[in-house]
């Protein structure tokens, strides 16, 4: 083996530490996220990134959805409810649109 084999090799295995290091535990995720389901935490060796299953916040929706980690802040819904909240906001957007439109043409 090279000189270079070895300094290359060694650095990936130090990343790889790095970042077991950084991971959370699952008691940390539950304390800051709490639509995430306690049991459901895995790692995910391909991506090399942790994954858990989260519980849809809207009412009366009990649909999961598997999202990393690293997304958790920015994901709250199923796909479904993901979908219907955003159609919801377009709406408001262009009805919000319309109306100024409007009152700027009076």
């Amino acid at each position: 083996m090279s000189e270079e084999t070895k300094t290359v090799s060694a650095g990936a295995e130090g990343e790889e530490k790095k970042s077991r290091a950084n991971r959370m535990t699952e008691e940390e995720i539950l304390l800051d996220y709490p639509h995430a389901k306690p049991g459901t935490l895995c790692f995910l060796p391909l991506e090399n990134k942790q994954a858990i299953q989260i519980v849809c916040v809207e009412e009366g929706c009990e649909n999961e959805r598997r999202v990393r980690t690293s997304d958790l802040w920015q994901v709250k819904r199923c796909h479904a409810c993901t979908r219907k909240a955003r159609r919801a906001r377009a709406k408001q957007r262009r009805a919000e649109k319309k109306a100024r439109e409007a009152e700027e043409a009076s």
